[in-house]
């Protein structure tokens, strides 16, 4: 929303980019809190969430922040939700952020992350989330070789290699 939408602090395509270009793989995390303390358990909930598992956010490289809060948001909660996730990432990541109001959700913050910069060696998956392989399977399976060089393609915009 805050790209498509003007905000109080905007963010752009061009922020998208920074932070994700060369930067290895990203994940994604999100909070919200209302009450007393909200911007704090916000920004604490955003980087404890289950999607980003066991990473250590210590060593990202790059952190895109949007903050949504309802007219009653004040620039000191800001000021609050970004100094929690400074202290959770370290010196010499890049951290952009963008805020903007949201009468919808009066009386509370959402904060939601974008971790870039992980390297996977760094990342334990969230528990019950692992897929099987079929390395993992009790299937035996069988092994052709050929003669032929592998085809190389790209997919969907050169993400995707089949």
């Amino acid at each position: 929303d805050l790209i498509v939408k003007p905000g109080l602090i905007n963010l752009d395509f061009a922020d998208i980019n920074t932070i994700l270009s060369k930067a290895g793989r990203a994940m994604m995390g999100s909070g919200q809190a209302a009450g007393a303390n909200r911007a704090e358990e916000a920004a604490y909930a955003a980087m404890s969430t289950p999607l980003l598992g066991d990473l250590p956010t210590e060593h990202a490289t790059g952190l895109l922040v949007t903050i949504r809060g309802g007219e009653d948001m004040t620039l000191y909660e800001v000021d609050t939700i970004m100094g929690v996730i400074r202290d959770t990432v370290a010196e010499s990541a890049n951290v952009i952020f963008g805020t903007c109001y949201d009468p919808s959700i009066e009386g509370s913050i959402h904060v939601s992350v974008i971790v870039s910069g992980i390297k996977m060696d760094q990342f334990t998956p969230p528990a019950g989330k692992v897929r099987k392989t079929a390395a993992d399977s009790d299937v035996p399976t069988t092994t052709t070789t050929t003669d032929e060089p592998a085809k190389e393609s790209t997919g969907l915009f050169g993400f995707f290699k089949l």
